[in-house]
C-alpha cells in the first residue's frame, strides 16, 4: 500500500524523502564537565534576542560551531542547529544573546544543557529502553574507529540509508524471508530487532503459513547466534583500544600512583555571614590585568550585593549581569591608597577585591582530590587535600571616599558577622587565612583586618570567637617559613605560612594561595615599618619604649658609661644620619656594633632623636613641672610629680622613666666620664622640655634644668624600682667596671710602633677550590690580636666572630695552622722573614669557618687521655726518609725514642711544644706516603735556614690513620692553651 502524508509517498512507513516529511523535534539532555575552571566549552552559539537570528523568523538561541576535539565535540551530542532550550536550569527560550553568554561563562565546572533537534519523516520504534538521543548519539572522537558501520552524523542520513537499503531488498529473497526488513548483520549493517533475536514473528493472516513461520523462525534464530557472537567481538575490540589509549604517554589523564583513596576530614575556613546584605550603587571597573592596563580601559556599571552575589551589570536596568562573584570565593578585600585620576580630572578613589577559585584536577602529590557533598570532607589518592587555586583581582573605584568606605563595610558584613563593627569601619584590608597561636597548636579558620592608621592587626578566630588586636609596632619579626605536614587537612594551596612575632602574641598564618600570603607579609610589614616623626608612632619594645631610644640607651650604657664627655663631645655627622636613616627603615633590624659607631655617635643619635620631636617629651605640661621644681622640700615635691607624670601617655612615661634612669647612672659615674647632673641637665633639659621662652632656638633655661635636676635626684622615688631590678642593675655596673678595668690595663702595655698593611683572603666555603676567594687590606697594629682581625672581617662573610678562626699559611701552601685567638698577628708576620726567600714568598693569612678547631674542642672533651703515646712515623731535619719510633707526649714535650736489641729505651729526640710551631703537612719534597704528618719548627732564627747538614725545615711525625692526627694535635693545643682553644662569642647589642 501507498500512504499520502503531506504530498510524500511512504512504503511501509518510511518514506523515499525523509527532509519533505513532517516536522519532528528530540529534545536532548547532556552535562558538560570541565578539565578546569575557566577552560571552554568548545562550542559557539548564535542568534537570541538582542543579535542577528539564526534561524528566519526564530528569536531562539543555536549552536552555530562546534570546535573538532573540544569538550562538546567529546561529548558526542550536540550537534550544529541544535536549539538551546535550557542552560543550568535557566530558560533560554525567549533569553537575550549575552545572558546566554553569561550563563555559560560562569566559573562553574559543571554545564548542564538541554537542547532541541528538529528533523524531517519519522524514526523507527527505538530497541532498548533508552532513547533515540542516546542511540544516536556521536561517539568521542578518540573512539571513531571503532563506531558501527551503520553509523551517521544526522538523523535525516541515517533513513536516507534505510530507504536506500529497503528498494534494494524489496524483492529479494532476502527480503521474502527478513518481514522485518532488517539488514543482515554479517554484511557488517545493524543488529536484529528484539523479536527477530527470541524468534517470533507477527502473524500475517494473508500471506504466512505455519510452515513458513517454522522456516523463518530457524532462521531468525541462527541470526541471533551471530548477532550475539559479533556484538562480542566489537565490544572486545573496543575495550582494546580503550585500553591502549590509556597506556599511550601522550593521553592526557595523569597516571595514578595509586588507587587506593581515602577520606580526609578538612579543618573549615571561615564561614560565610549568615546575614543577607543587600547594597548596590554605581561602580567604576578598572583594568587589572597588564591588556587592559595598556588599552586603558574603564567601564561604567551598576553594581549589586544581594543573595550572597556580587554582581555587576552594563545596562542601568540590571538585566544582564557582566560580573557575577560568589562571596565564598572572594578572600581579600583591600582600600587602595593611592587614588586614580582620568584625563578628565575626574578623581576615584579604588578598593580591590580578590577571588580564589579551585582549579579542577589539582591535589596533593600523589593523586587528585574529590570533593563530596559535605564540603569538608575529600576523597583524595594522596595524604593531603590542598588544592590549587586560580587568584584574580578585581579594582574597583567611585567618585567620593565615603562611598568607598560604605562598599567595603558592606562587603565584609556580607562575609563575616564575627568582627565588630567598630573594626569593620575605615579598615585597610581585610580577609580570611588559617592561623594557630604556637607552632603546636591547631590550626583555625580566622578573620583578619588590618588597621592601618591605628598600626593593629585585629584576627577573630571562628572558633573560640575571641577578638585578639597584634600592636604591630611591637612586631619584631615578620618572616614567611616554609609550611609542615600540619596544612594537608586545610583548603589551601601548598606554600610558605606567615609568622609574626610581636609580645604577647606569636601567631602563624597561612592563606588561599603562596602569593596571598607573601602580599599579607609585605603590607603588614609596610605598616608595621611605618615610623613616623611623633613618639607614638615608632616601633616599641615590649614595655612601649621606642627601639631607638633602648637601643641607643644599651649602647651608651656598656661603651661610654665612663667615657668622659659622653652626651657633651659630638659624633660624626655621616655616622650619625647614617644610623638614624636606619632605624627609620626598621629599628627591629639596627645591630650597633662598635666597629662601626663609638659611643658619641650614637648617643648624639639619641639626643638628636629626642629634639627633633614634634612635642616635646614634655612639652604639654613643661609650665606645670617648673611651678612645682620651685617649691622648697622634696616631701611637697614627690606626689606633685608623681600626678603630673600620671597625665603623661604610656609610651611618654615610660620613655621619660628610660632616659631618666639611664642619666641618673651616667651621673653616678661622673668621677670617670665628668659628667656631673649640672652638666647633663644643661644639655637634656631643653632637649626634653619646650622651651617657654622661644621654640624656635633651644635656649638654656635654668628652671627647665632645675626639674630635669630634681627627677634625676628623685629618680628612685619617682620611678620605683623592684628589688630583681636594683640587684640586676647592681650586677651589670659590677661587670662595667671589670670591663673598663680590663681596657685600661691593655691600653697601658700597648707599644706605640708603626702598623703593618697587608692582604688576608676570606674563604667561607674551603671544600671549593675553584672559586676565586676574596681579598681584603687589613691594618695590624703591634698588639692586634687574631680575634681582633676575625671581628672585622667576619661581616664580609656574614658569619660572627666565634665562628671563624685565622690561619697561617706557609711554605707555598704546604703547611698551615689555626692561629689562638690571643695570638698576636703582627708577630707572626715579622717571624716570616726568618724564612728563606723561596719558602716565604707565597705566604699568606687566610680567614676561616672554625670546623677545624670545633673538632679539636670535641676530641679534648671526649678522650680518655691528652698524652697520647703511640708508634709513628719520625724523620728530623736532616733525613728523609720516615723512620718507626715510639712517641710519647707528657710533661710540655714530645719524646721520640726507640728500643735496641736489648729492649733498652734510647731517646733519638725531643721537641718542646713551648719553643716550636706545629704545623698541619709537611714540606712537598719530602714526598711523605702517608695520610697524614705534621711539622715542628723551631722557633730561632738558625733552624729556620737550609743548610747542607739540614735541607728540610722542621721535624715531622707521620701516620695513616686520620684520627692520629686529630688526637696529637688536639693533645698539642690543650698542652698549649688548655681549655681556651675557641674564641669566646661577641657581644651585639640589638
Amino acid at each position: 500500500q501507498q500512504q499520502h502524508v503531506g504530498g510524500a509517498v511512504s512504503t511501509n512507513g518510511i518514506f523515499e524523502n525523509g527532509k519533505d516529511g513532517p516536522l519532528s523535534y528530540i529534545t536532548l539532555h547532556t552535562t558538560l564537565i570541565r578539565d578546569q575552571i575557566g577552560q571552554g566549552l568548545g562550542f559557539s552559539i548564535a542568534g537570541g534576542r538582542g543579535s542577528p537570528p539564526y534561524k528566519d523568523g526564530c528569536d531562539g538561541i543555536f549552536i552555530s560551531r562546534i570546535t573538532e576535539g573540544s569538550l562538546a565535540h567529546r561529548d558526542g551530542k550536540i550537534m550544529v542547529g541544535d536549539r538551546v532550550m535550557a542552560i543550568n536550569g535557566n530558560d533560554m527560550t525567549n533569553a537575550q544573546h549575552d545572558a546566554a553568554v553569561q550563563c555559560l561563562t560562569q566559573p562553574q565546572r559543571f554545564v548542564r544543557l538541554v537542547l532541541q533537534r528538529e528533523y524531517r519523516g519519522p524514526l523507527e520504534a527505538p530497541l532498548s529502553p533508552h532513547s533515540p538521543a542516546v542511540l544516536n548519539a556521536l561517539s568521542p572522537s578518540g573512539y571513531l574507529n571503532n563506531r558501527p558501520g551503520n553509523f551517521k552524523r544526522s538523523i535525516g542520513d541515517m533513513i536516507d540509508e534505510q530507504q536506500q537499503q529497503q528498494q534494494k531488498q524489496g524483492n529479494s529473497p532476502q527480503a521474502r524471508s527478513n518481514p522485518f526488513n532488517k539488514p543482515n548483520i554479517d554484511d557488517g549493517e545493524s543488529p536484529p530487532s528484539y523479536l527477530e533475536a527470541i524468534g517470533e514473528c507477527p502473524a500475517d493472516k494473508n500471506t504466512e503459513t505455519t510452515t513458513t513461520q517454522q522456516k523463518h523462525s530457524s532462521t531468525s534464530q541462527r541470526t541471533a547466534a551471530r548477532f550475539m557472537n559479533n556484538t562480542k567481538n566489537v565490544f572486545s575490540n573496543v575495550k582494546f583500544h580503550v585500553d591502549a589509549l590509556k597506556r599511550k604517554a601522550s593521553f592526557k589523564t595523569p597516571q595514578k600512583s595509586s588507587d587506593v583513596k581515602v577520606t580526609l576530614q578538612m579543618i573549615p575556613r571561615p564561614s560565610l555571614s549568615p546575614l543577607l546584605v543587600r547594597y548596590e550603587g554605581p561602580l567604576i571597573r578598572f583594568p587589572s590585568g597588564v591588556v587592559e592596563d595598556i588599552l586603558k580601559e574603564m567601564q561604567n556599571r551598576k553594581a549589586i550585593l544581594r543573595d550572597r552575589q556580587f554582581q555587576t551589570f552594563l545596562d542601568q536596568e540590571m538585566k544582564t549581569p557582566k560580573e557575577a562573584i560568589p562571596l565564598e570565593y572572594i578572600t581579600t578585600l583591600q582600600c587602595v591608597s593611592n587614588s586614580r585620576v582620568t584625563d578628565n580630572s575626574t578623581r576615584f578613589y579604588c578598593f580591590e577585591m580578590t577571588t580564589s577559585i579551585p582549579k579542577n584536577g589539582s591535589g596533593g602529590s600523589s593523586g587528585g582530590v574529590q570533593q563530596l557533598s559535605n564540603p569538608n570532607l575529600i576523597i583524595t589518592s594522596s595524604s593531603a587535600g590542598n588544592v590549587k587555586y586560580q587568584r584574580t583581582s578585581h579594582l574597583y573605584g567611585v567618585g567620593k571616599e565615603s562611598e568607598r568606605g560604605i562598599w567595603m563595610q558592606k562587603l565584609l558584613e556580607s562575609l563575616t558577622n564575627v568582627v565588630p563593627v567598630k573594626y569593620t569601619c575605615q579598615y585597610y584590608r581585610a580577609g580570611w587565612c588559617y592561623l594557630k597561636n604556637s607552632i603546636t597548636s591547631e590550626w583555625s579558620g580566622t578573620w583578619l583586618v588590618l588597621k592601618k592608621t591605628q598600626r593593629r592587626l585585629i584576627f577573630v578566630t571562628e572558633a573560640t570567637g575571641n577578638v585578639e588586636k597584634v600592636d604591630l609596632r611591637k612586631a619584631r619579626c615578620i618572616v614567611l617559613k616554609d609550611s609542615d605536614e600540619t596544612i594537608k587537612n586545610l583548603h589551601v594551596e601548598n606554600g610558605p605560612m606567615l609568622m609574626i612575632d610581636a609580645p604577647p602574641f606569636t601567631v602563624y598564618m597561612i592563606m588561599s594561595t603562596p602569593r596571598e600570603t607573601k602580599i599579607w607579609r609585605h603590607i603588614i610589614r609596610e605598616v608595621a615599618h611605618n615610623n613616623g616623626f611623633t613618639l607614638a608612632d615608632q616601633q616599641l619594645t615590649k614595655f612601649n619604649v621606642p627601639v631607638i631610644v633602648d637601643k641607643c640607651i644599651n649602647f651608651v650604657y656598656i661603651h661610654g658609661s665612663m667615657s668622659e664627655g659622653i652626651y657633651r663631645k659630638s659624633g660624626s655627622e655621616n655616622s650619625i644620619l647614617k644610623l638614624m636613616s636606619a632605624f627609620r627603615a626598621d629599628a627591629f633590624n639596627v645591630e650597633i656594633t662598635r666597629n662601626e659607631y663609638n659611643e658619641h655617635d650614637v648617643a648624639n643619635v639619641l639626643k638628636r632623636f629626642m629634639r627633633d620631636l614634634p612635642e616635646r617629651l614634655m612639652g604639654k605640661l613643661s609650665e606645670s613641672f617648673i611651678c612645682v621644681s620651685e617649691l622648697r622640700t622634696s616631701t611637697e615635691k614627690i606626689p606633685l610629680y608623681k600626678e603630673l607624670l600620671a597625665r603623661l601617655s604610656v609610651i611618654e612615661r615610660e620613655t621619660l622613666k628610660k632616659i631618666v634612669g639611664h642619666l641618673a647612672f651616667i651621673s653616678s659615674q661622673k668621677a670617670k666620664n665628668k659628667m656631673s647632673i649640672q652638666n647633663l641637665t644643661m644639655i637634656w633639659g631643653p632637649t626634653l622640655m619646650q622651651n617657654h621662652q622661644s621654640q624656635e632656638e633651644m635656649v638654656y633655661s635654668q628652671k627647665e634644668a632645675d626639674v630635669f635636676a630634681d627627677l634625676i635626684t628623685l629618680y628612685k622615688n619617682l620611678f620605683p624600682l623592684s628589688p630583681d631590678e636594683m640587684k640586676k642593675e647592681q650586677e651589670m655596673l659590677l661587670c662595667l667596671q671589670k670591663y673598663y678595668a680590663a681596657a685600661e690595663s691593655l691600653s697601658d702595655s700597648v707599644k706605640k710602633s708603626g702598623d703593618l698593611k697587608m692582604w688576608i683572603t676570606l674563604n667561607p666555603n674551603p671544600e671549593n677550590t675553584t672559586e676565586e676567594k676574596t681579598q681584603v687590606n687589613v691594618t695590624i697594629s703591634p698588639t692586634k690580636t687574631a680575634y681582633e682581625i676575625c671581628q672585622e672581617l667576619a661581616p664580609k662573610m656574614k658569619l660572627s666572630t666565634h665562628q671563624v678562626t685565622l690561619h697561617e699559611v706557609i711554605c707555598n701552601g704546604n703547611l698551615e695552622r689555626p692561629l689562638h685567638h690571643d695570638t698576636k698577628v703582627f708577630d707572626v708576620v715579622l717571624n716570616w722573614s726568618y724564612w728563606p726567600e723561596d719558602d716565604r714568598k707565597n705566604n699568606n693569612l687566610v680567614v676561616k669557618p672554625l670546623d677545624f678547631l670545633n673538632e679539636v674542642q670535641r676530641a679534648v672533651k671526649n678522650l680518655a687521655t691528652v698524652t697520647p703515646g703511640k708508634e709513628l712515623r719520625f724523620a728530623d731535619n736532616k733525613t728523609k726518609s720516615f723512620k718507626a719510633y715510639q712517641c710519647d707526649l707528657r710533661d710540655g714535650k714530645i719524646v721520640v725514642s726507640k728500643k735496641d736489641k736489648n729492649d733498652k729505651t734510647t731517646i733519638v729526640r725531643e721537641i718542646f711544644l713551648h719553643s716550636t710551631t706545629a704545623y698541619l703537612g709537611c714540606e712537598k719534597k719530602r714526598d711523605v706516603p702517608w695520610n697524614w704528618s705534621i711539622t715542628f719548627v723551631e722557633k730561632t732564627q738558625t733552624q729556620i735556614m737550609r743548610s747542607r747538614d739540614s735541607p728540610f725545615i722542621g721535624h715531622v711525625l707521620a701516620g695513616s690513620e686520620w684520627v692520629d692526627r686529630t688526637i696529637w694535635y688536639s693533645s698539642i693545643w690543650y698542652c698549649l692553651y688548655g681549655d681556651s682553644i675557641l674564641p669566646p662569642a661577641e657581644i651585639i647589642i640589638k
